[in-house]
């Protein structure tokens, strides 16, 4: 009976932490269903129209898109990674830009300065 309970206990155990491994984005991924989360809260910074939202989604989804395409081509080459999403991202602001407004415009700007702040800041210091 003890063996039974002790199996029991160690087989709930696994699939519990098996479970919650599955739960966790994986490395470079976006968590908020693949960009959800980041249009999301560009609809709520920049006061997005409904035209507005539904367009930079296909931008979005395609970038996200590439970009996975991207991490599983380069694998652990970070370097040749980084360089290459940079212009990818540099490419999706740019087709975003285009549809917004001059004010829109402005504060999309601004909300990248500062994300941009944000990851330089988290970045640790090189000797």
């Amino acid at each position: 009976m003890k063996r039974l309970l002790a199996i029991f206990i160690i087989s709930l155990f696994f699939i519990v932490n098996c479970s919650k491994e599955d739960s966790q984005p994986q490395r470079g991924q976006f968590p908020g269903r693949g960009g959800q989360d980041m249009l999301k809260q560009l609809e709520e910074d920049l006061y997005l129209t409904q035209d507005q939202v539904d367009s930079i989604k296909v931008v979005m989804d395609e970038n996200f898109k590439m970009m996975q395409g991207l991490r599983e081509k380069f694998g652990d080459d970070r370097g040749a990674m980084r360089d290459t999403m940079r212009v990818l991202r540099q490419q999706m602001d740019d087709k975003i830009m285009k549809y917004l407004d001059e004010n829109q415009k402005k504060d999309y700007q601004r909300l990248q300065e500062e994300r941009r702040a944000r990851f330089r800041d988290r970045r640790p210091p090189q000797d």
